[in-house]
């Protein structure tokens, strides 16, 4: 994720856990955050506590999904030829 979102969700960085990695060939600077996520339907909601890299650079349109703070949580199906995805929390 964009370490220009944090500010934006009022998430503080300084003093936190901070390493380097590559995420598709490009070497990026993370800030680990704990975090609260929602995911609704407008009928059902569930909430969870994640770890959240934020990152700089992050020129990519997109953050990425993985799988301590959110495909652990979740069934997640995926048919892209249908343009269809679909979340079901874990029993």
């Amino acid at each position: 994720m964009s370490a220009e979102l944090a500010p934006l969700a009022g998430i503080e960085l300084t003093g936190s856990l901070t390493e380097e990695f590559f995420i598709g060939g490009l070497k990026t600077t993370g800030a680990l955050a704990r975090v609260n996520l929602t995911v609704t339907d407008d009928t059902d909601e569930f909430s969870w506590d994640a770890p959240v890299w934020f990152c700089e650079p992050w020129p990519h349109p997109f953050g990425l999904a993985g799988l301590e703070g959110f495909l652990h949580y979740f069934l997640v199906t995926i048919r892209a030829y249908d343009e269809y995805l679909d979340i079901e929390p874990r029993p």
